[in-house]
């Protein structure tokens, strides 16, 4: 305030000394100076509030969040849901599926496709296992996803005595994604013993999946009165002569199916081997798809 008044005074002498302006000069850029120093001394107390304030209502969500999980858990539908993924174990890993697929219509066969074995990734989720009374027989979902694709068609040769299949590469393919949920009845050797970090199961299930499929195909089956061509392209196997004569055609088609699975497996701790075997049938009464999977499963095993 001092510095304030006697700016004030030598302003109004006259005349204004060149001493005076320097004066004027010197204490406003002081007042400036402090003007600007508070200021930044308000917004940097200003940002540590506000990061304070930040804070404390994160920590007050995060307990909040806890507080809504545990209220969830408390209820009936929260106890079922922990109650269902109680020892449900997650399993991953890599598969070699060998696949085949038959294509049939209102007539009979129109293709089938049948494979090497080719590796693919592997996930499925099991629940728990549940027996009955102290048996070894027991029950278990499974929801499994795995994909598969083929580029060998399968031919039905016929002959004097049987027909024979034989298996080309005409450019043709068959590729599939299938999740299925499999309720499956098994039997368990060494599962409830006092060593049960070593144990077989074998088991059937059927249940429901949903199947993507896709790729091209030669109409190549059951062509004799429809295709003369085509049969005589097929009879001779050359494979230039089936691609000229016979249909090729396109395969797009999803749905929803019925599934049937077979499956012998042993796992030593969380280290799984199986034998799995998985089909499912799709399409209207007039076209269906049958993918049939069977495959070497090497997976490693999480309990949820």
């Amino acid at each position: 305030m001092n510095k304030l008044l006697n700016i004030i005074r030598c302003l109004l002498r006259k005349p204004i000394s060149f001493f005076c302006v320097n004066a004027v000069l010197a204490s406003t850029l002081i007042l400036s100076t402090s003007i600007i120093s508070t200021s930044l001394e308000a917004q940097a107390k200003k940002e540590k509030e506000d990061a304070s304030l930040t804070s404390v209502l994160k920590a007050k969500n995060r307990k909040s969040c806890q507080k809504a999980l545990d209220e969830f858990l408390d209820t009936e539908c929260g106890k079922l849901s922990l109650g269902i993924l109680d020892k449900a174990s997650f399993k991953f890993g890599l598969a070699l599926n060998a696949f085949t697929v038959f294509l049939e219509d209102e007539e009979g066969s129109i293709a089938k496709f049948g494979g090497d074995f080719n590796p693919a990734p592997y996930y499925s989720i099991s629940l728990k296992s549940n027996y009955f009374g102290s048996t070894s027989l027991g029950y278990e979902f499974a929801f499994i996803y795995n994909t598969s694709f083929t580029t060998k068609q399968v031919l039905q040769v016929p002959s004097d005595t049987n027909s024979s299949e034989t298996r080309l590469n005409l450019g043709s393919y068959i590729s599939a994604t299938m999740i299925t949920i499999n309720p499956t009845l098994f039997y368990g050797i060494g599962t409830r013993d006092e060593t049960p970090d070593i144990f077989m199961k074998i088991g059937f299930g059927v249940g429901a999946g949903y199947v993507d499929v896709s790729g091209y195909f030669y109409e190549t089956d059951t062509v004799e009165e429809s295709n003369p061509d085509c049969h005589i392209a097929v009879l001779s196997k050359e494979i230039p002569e089936i691609r000229n004569n016979c249909h090729l055609s396109q395969l797009a088609q999803q749905g929803i199916g019925g599934t049937s699975r077979l499956f012998l497996e042993t796992q030593y701790n969380n280290f799984l081997f199986s034998l799995d075997t998985t089909s499912i049938i799709i399409g209207k009464e007039d076209f269906t798809i049958t993918p049939q999977q069977f495959a070497l499963l090497f997976a490693y095993v999480l309990n949820l």
